[in-house]
């Protein structure tokens, strides 16, 4: 959730990492740059900032008025509850081949989440997503051969989120 009004839900996000994620398992967030201090001040309350990945986004070109930037990357937050656990070494960018909003404005394409999941979630993990939206991060959980728990305040997003996802179960 990008706009100002639901800065807060960043707070709840991390107080219920805090609780549910096993130590050294990280909360993998995307968020948007143009408020990235303020999340990152919600986050790092009861959990531990440990890095940002550049989601890059060849071909976009979202303006932002202020400080007139053109938008190309979108950064991915990483944080624990604890010490990060051991895993190997990445690099620390991916690569959204193309926008995925043929089913709401805010959809994200599923590929970079497939490939995070696939480096940080061991085989039949839990991915949980509380902003569930349209279903682009259980559609990666469940191509991934992980599991999947996600929620979705939105009944016609949550319908269209069941459908997707039924498809790929």
């Amino acid at each position: 959730p990008y706009p100002d009004e639901f800065l807060p839900l960043w707070g709840e996000l991390a107080e219920l990492a805090a609780l549910i994620l096993r130590p050294g398992a990280p909360l993998i967030a995307w968020s948007g740059q143009f408020r990235l201090r303020q999340v990152l001040n919600y986050l790092s309350g009861p959990l531990t900032y440990q890095w940002t990945i550049c989601l890059d986004l060849p071909g976009a070109n979202a303006r932002f008025r202020g400080p007139n930037m053109i938008q190309t990357w979108k950064p991915i937050i990483i944080c624990t509850a604890g010490q990060w656990g051991p895993h190997d070494w990445f690099k620390d960018r991916v690569t959204s081949l193309g926008k995925d909003q043929d089913l709401y404005e805010w959809q994200q394409n599923p590929d970079p989440a497939i490939d995070l999941i696939e480096r940080y979630v061991p085989a039949g993990g839990l991915i949980v997503d509380p902003f569930l939206g349209v279903g682009s991060f259980g559609e990666a959980a469940l191509r991934s051969g992980r599991r999947f728990i996600g929620c979705e305040v939105d009944e016609t997003r949550y319908l269209q989120s069941i459908n997707r996802l039924n498809g790929l179960a």
